[in-house]
């Protein structure tokens, strides 16, 4: 056994193979860290112990949500200036990619890519120019609607779902001109559905699993995944329990929803988004104060233990699949090289 407490084969396997977590909630825990003071501020911040982490677990790409729903321009103009400025004082460890390729280039010199993603397009605030301003500082990927209705659209949780807007239109068209990544997961069925319609390149589902397996609004159904793969699209597997099969956040389960989306999608349209959220108690006091965007009953269930599947658990997976009988190619797949592959078609 190695570092990472696997055998010695999945351990080569791991460290060989571009590690590619889609999606890293990171904003939250900047504003909470902002409230605190020395020691504990350091527990929160992500910039000096989740990245490590990741890091840490063989981690070769991590795509950082900056902002989402609820962000507004001043809000999120500072926290991208704020990290930005982190990763230029942290060179030798992270390297802010912008191009496909800069992801090989920095697994080579020993570094984590980072890149940055909105939950949500309200940082646009109804201005489809902002698109354009917030690709050039380095947003690569943006889902439209974060459970609830916005300009764009309707969120995965909204009891009417009637499309697309106007605007969300026009912030498809824009993006897809752009180079940015239109992402699906969070929004309404309809929503996506006008979406994968619409878009000239391919849409993906950041962090979704698949509904048949654990019936939930933030799940996604097999034509969804189908439509998602023939635009070319990967969809990323979570993290957390209530979207898991059997609600119960474990590898077999991950690995589970992983077959599934190979068996229905086709093994080139898998990847990785685990979602995690490393503290849960602050995750379930949001649950608690927000129940528009994370409802009870037939709208959404989220009364679980609220775990997530984190940074450690990489190279598990990769010796879950390879204990399954994954191809060592088709591992490589799973694990990042389809995220590659959209982002070569798509970043510009």
């Amino acid at each position: 056994m190695g570092k990472w407490n696997v055998s010695d084969e999945a351990e080569r396997l791991h460290a060989d193979a571009l590690v590619w977590d889609n999606i890293f909630p990171y904003f939250d825990y900047y504003f909470f860290s902002q409230t605190m003071s020395g020691a504990q501020a350091g527990l929160f911040d992500p910039k000096y112990a989740a990245l490590k982490q990741y890091r840490d677990a063989g981690c070769s790409f991590l795509g950082l949500t900056i902002a989402g729903a609820r962000s507004n321009v001043t809000e999120t103009m500072r926290i991208i200036a704020t990290n930005r400025s982190f990763l230029r004082a942290h060179a030798d460890e992270y390297q802010i990619v912008t191009r496909a390729e800069e992801v090989l280039g920095a697994k080579r010199d020993r570094k984590m890519g980072v890149g940055f993603n909105f939950q949500g397009s309200d940082p646009l605030e109804g201005n489809v120019d902002m698109v354009h301003l917030y690709y050039e500082l380095g947003v690569r990927q943006m889902l439209l609607c974060y459970n609830v209705r916005n300009a764009a659209g309707n969120g995965c949780h909204e009891p009417n779902d009637d499309g697309l807007s106007q605007f969300g239109r026009a912030v498809v068209k824009e993006m897809n001109s752009l180079g940015m990544v239109v992402d699906a997961s969070h929004t309404g069925y309809r929503t996506t559905m006008d979406m994968l319609e619409l878009s000239t390149a391919p849409v993906i589902f950041s962090h979704s699993n698949p509904a048949r397996l654990q019936p939930h609004p933030r799940n996604i159904a097999d034509d969804q995944i189908a439509a998602c793969a023939r635009t070319g699209g990967v969809i990323g597997v979570v993290g957390f329990d209530g979207f898991l099969p059997g609600r119960k956040a474990g590898v077999g389960a991950l690995v589970e929803a992983i077959d599934y989306l190979v068996e229905t999608a086709g093994i080139d349209h898998v990847g990785l988004g685990l979602d995690w959220i490393y503290c849960e108690d602050m995750f379930r006091q949001a649950l608690r104060a927000n129940t528009v965007a994370y409802p009870s009953g037939k709208a959404g269930d989220y009364a679980t233990a609220a775990e997530f599947l984190g940074p450690s658990i990489l190279p598990q997976i990769t010796e879950a699949l390879f204990a399954r009988g994954y191809k060592h190619a088709d591992i490589h797949k799973v694990l990042g090289e389809n995220w590659l592959r959209v982002a070569r078609r798509v970043w510009k």
